[in-house]
């Protein structure tokens, strides 16, 4: 007869860590025993330690995430060998799947050869973030909560117990991990995919979404700076390397910018060393001599009309409102369209707006009892837009009204649910939720 055993390891990629520490945490506050490598554990004992508690637990929680690949395609790579050896042991292996992960990929058949090619003949379980605590309490009930016979099992030597315990009681110590952190690593996530696929501002996109809900991620500031300096917007990449506070040395490669001590390499061309330092005119005038001697186009220098355009329409009483949104927008790096920011002297105001309008990808409709009263041009850019909209298809999002006080929605939006941009002590969280609109 099988028995119930709550000893878990938990496999995961740094990439995913805030992932892993929520799983932990969870399993932990409900009374089972994880092996959870936070702390890098010295090398002379790395092996030793992983592989023993790999043998010492039943269950076998393996995080997968698209960035996961590249590590368990990779034969000497140590997540792959945790991987073959709960194989070899008979362990009972859960796969967590992050948002993105399919075992039908391309990159999912590719890297699942050998021994990890049985792995999609596991029964899996998503992981959303939103829904955390149903999708750990399903965990545990449904994945962790059976009978297992035929596990072998061994002790652990007496260096690893302790080197285990320690490390359990100093990631015992960590702060709870926020719903927000783990929504934005599924953003790093998705950012890296189309990083991947060359789709930079689209992956700049993502990076900006997951700094705005986290802005203690130095992975997202690494990897946007390093975007930022690849597409040329060289200002921009300075003041996100500068936000990685351990940052001690970035290499300049290629295809990507690479930071050293980073397990996640891109790229692997024509690598450069560039001291990473305070002076900021040195760095810039290195990159940008790297990018011209490489040809890369500047960033500035592209067009990015109808690229992932943000149109924001407004009455000139909230031209305030309007200009902070425009604002918080291009730091995020979108490409947002003002009036007054882009219409350039002696241009025809008309044509412009109507091209703009035409162009974007999305338009923010900022409502207040001024825009829904006044006469004149701002009903006139309103059925411009409605005239837009009838082309879209049903399913996308394109207009997205924004209440920037409690007045009644025009008759012409009322089935579209609007964003509530107010009180200003609310405003961050909704620009969050706007951000989410905009992915």
């Amino acid at each position: 007869m099988g028995i119930k055993q709550k000893t878990v390891f938990i496999s995961y990629r740094r990439t995913n860590f805030y992932t892993a520490l929520a799983v932990y945490q969870d399993l932990t506050a409900n009374g089972y025993d994880v092996f959870f490598d936070y702390q890098s554990i010295d090398s002379g004992d790395f092996e030793q330690v992983i592989f023993e508690n790999i043998q010492y637990r039943a269950h076998f929680v393996l995080i997968l995430s698209p960035s996961a690949l590249e590590r368990l395609k990779d034969p000497n790579s140590i997540m792959r060998r945790e991987v073959e050896m709960a194989i070899d042991t008979k362990r009972n292996i859960i796969p967590l799947m992050m948002e993105g992960f399919d075992f039908s990929s391309p990159s999912a058949k590719e890297a699942l050869t050998g021994k990890l090619s049985i792995l999609p003949n596991y029964n899996g379980l998503s992981l959303i973030p939103e829904y955390l605590l149903a999708g750990m309490e399903k965990l545990r009930k449904r994945y962790l909560s059976i009978s297992l016979e035929d596990i072998p099992e061994i002790a652990l030597s007496n260096d690893t117990e302790e080197i285990t315990e320690h490390t359990n009681e100093t990631t015992r110590q960590l702060s709870p991990v926020k719903s927000d952190t783990l929504i934005a690593q599924e953003f790093i996530e998705r950012g890296r995919s189309l990083q991947n696929t060359k789709e930079y501002e689209r992956a700049i996109k993502a990076y900006s979404i997951a700094i705005e809900l986290d802005k203690n991620l130095p992975e997202a500031f690494q990897l946007r700076g390093g975007l930022f300096a690849l597409t040329g917007s060289v200002e921009k990449a300075i003041t996100d390397l500068k936000k990685v506070q351990s940052l001690e040395q970035v290499n300049l490669v290629k295809n990507n910018i690479e930071i050293v001590g980073d397990r996640n390499i891109i790229g692997h061309n024509n690598v450069v060393s560039i001291s990473y330092l305070n002076e900021d005119q040195r760095l810039a005038n290195e990159i940008e001599n790297r990018l011209s001697q490489n040809r890369f186009i500047p960033y500035t220098e592209r067009s990015t009309e109808g690229e992932n355009s943000i149109f924001i329409s407004y009455a000139s009483e909230d031209r305030d409102l309007a200009k902070d949104i425009y604002n918080r927008l291009m730091n995020d790096g979108f490409n947002p369209w003002l009036d007054e920011e882009k219409i350039l002297p002696g241009e025809d105001w008309d044509a412009a707006i109507s091209k703009a309008i035409e162009n974007t990808d999305f338009v923010l409709m900022l409502i207040s009892s001024n825009s829904i009263t006044k006469d004149g041009y701002i009903q006139k850019e309103l059925r411009k837009i409605l005239d837009v909209a009838s082309e879209k298809p049903p399913e996308k999002i394109f207009r997205i009204p924004v209440k920037l006080e409690e007045c009644t929605m025009p008759r012409q939006l009322q089935g579209l649910q609007f964003l509530k941009y107010f009180p200003e002590k609310s405003r961050d969280n909704a620009y969050k939720r706007l951000l989410k609109s905009l992915k």
